[in-house]
């Protein structure tokens, strides 16, 4: 009898913790559930980049729960989590843009894309150096044209005799 007492004694306490982990277990689910959601991770081999990614992942949850309740907003909007993760990564980015944004060995195209995402006027185009002195591109290297003209469409330098408004390569795909 006493055998017995001592079983169901043990199943009873096995039962509360296995109540109590099961319990604590939905939380995890919640947190994993709003982790995929909107998952900034990307696939790659590297633990260490894996559990950073996990990090950033529940910083941005922990974060979100901060925000909402600083503000007082429910929880029922739609795309709050994900205008919240959008404006956070680009609050996080604006520095490094700036600095792009000034640098002139990146490319234009890429300092008006930073522009347009810090809302800022693109800077206007340098103006034209001069030209240097070159060899004409069609011309035999023995002949040693130097010119300062080139082609207005492919900007290759061209001297008198071979050029017309365009240079023959653009001419000829200008008549195609």
């Amino acid at each position: 009898m006493m055998m017995r007492w001592i079983q169901k004694a043990e199943t009873k306490e096995t039962r509360l913790s296995s109540h109590f982990t099961t319990r604590q277990k939905s939380g995890v689910d919640v947190v994993d559930k709003l982790a995929r959601t909107y998952d900034v991770s990307r696939n790659c081999k590297r633990w260490p980049l894996t559990v950073f990614f996990s990090m950033l992942n529940h910083a941005g949850i922990n974060g979100f729960i901060v925000y909402m309740l600083n503000n007082g907003i429910e929880r029922n909007k739609t795309n709050l989590r994900k205008n919240f993760i959008k404006r956070l990564g680009l609050s996080l980015i604006e520095e490094h843009l700036r600095k792009r944004k000034d640098n002139p060995h990146i490319p234009r195209e890429i300092r008006r894309r930073v522009c347009e995402m810090l809302n800022e006027e693109a800077p206007a185009p340098p103006q034209k150096q001069p030209r240097r002195s070159q060899r004409c591109s069609f011309c035999p290297r023995n002949k040693d044209r130097k010119t300062l003209n080139g082609c207005f469409k492919c900007n290759v330098a061209i001297c008198k005799e071979h050029a017309n408004l365009m240079c023959q390569n653009c001419t000829d795909l200008h008549d195609e």
